[in-house]
């Protein structure tokens, strides 16, 4: 955090009293990163989370699974920091939204996952993003958002049924 702060010309308190710990921090470099063009530098990109789940809401998941897959070594890197809960939480809130909101939502027309669930469904889907962005040879995009849909449907009809 001390060298974070002084190559961006920042008191370490001033650091802190935005993020917790590095792992906050790198979670939101890594997102800054992902979002590229689509960040916007207004008062909406303040919580980056929140443009995150934005730019899945208007154009799908296959981006955020590009563009993460693309940036490996930070994503590691990203992973062996301690305490990187945000990550996981980032994570869960644009397959959410994808699930749930998104034009590009899987092929169900309605999701409708709830309590244990939306959260057994979110998670394994979290393993699953997170085991593809590491693999040595991943699936295409295309394979990867078809599993995810799948895995979504099988979900679904197991909980309706």
């Amino acid at each position: 955090m001390s060298s974070v702060a002084q190559r961006a010309r920042l008191s370490r308190q001033a650091l802190h009293n935005h993020y917790s710990s590095v792992g906050d921090l790198a979670t939101d470099a890594w997102i800054s990163r992902l979002l590229g063009d689509r960040l916007r530098l207004d008062e909406e990109a303040a919580n980056l989370t929140e443009a995150l789940t934005e730019a899945v809401r208007e154009h799908g998941i296959e981006p955020l699974l590009t563009a993460g897959r693309s940036d490996r070594e930070f994503f590691d890197k990203l992973r062996a920091i301690p305490r990187g809960e945000r990550l996981v939480e980032a994570l869960a809130a644009a397959i959410t939204t994808w699930l749930t909101e998104s034009d590009d939502k899987p092929a169900r027309s309605e999701i409708a996952l709830t309590g244990d669930a939306r959260i057994f469904t979110v998670g394994g889907m979290v393993a699953l993003v997170s085991t593809w962005q590491m693999a040595d040879a991943p699936p295409t995009t295309a394979q990867q958002v078809a599993t995810l849909r799948a895995f979504a449907a099988a979900a679904t009809s197991t909980t309706a049924g």
